[in-house]
């Protein structure tokens, strides 16, 4: 059996008590992400699907709830292996 365990349709996985992944960015913060946008303005632009509008719009509605999930998830994971 695989000593990596799924956490549900988001693709996170722990490997026992030494590795956490994630298929995602649990650290990002809403704050860096204009940043971002300027960095990645051209893919933006090349992206059938994406514009820089709704991406703003995106983060302001999902950013807080961004925090607060990626700060339990680590609190959690850091209480479960004893730290």
């Amino acid at each position: 059996m695989s000593p990596w365990r799924r956490a549900g349709p988001f693709l996170a996985s722990a490997w026992e008590r030494f590795v956490l992944a994630f298929q995602c960015h649990p650290e990002a913060r809403q704050e860096d992400f204009e940043s971002w946008l300027i960095r990645h303005a051209n893919e933006i632009a090349a992206a059938s699907s994406a514009s820089v509008e709704q991406l703003r719009k995106d983060t302001q509605y999902y950013g807080p709830t961004l925090a607060a999930c990626a700060e339990q998830a680590f609190t959690d994971r850091l209480a479960s292996v004893g730290l």
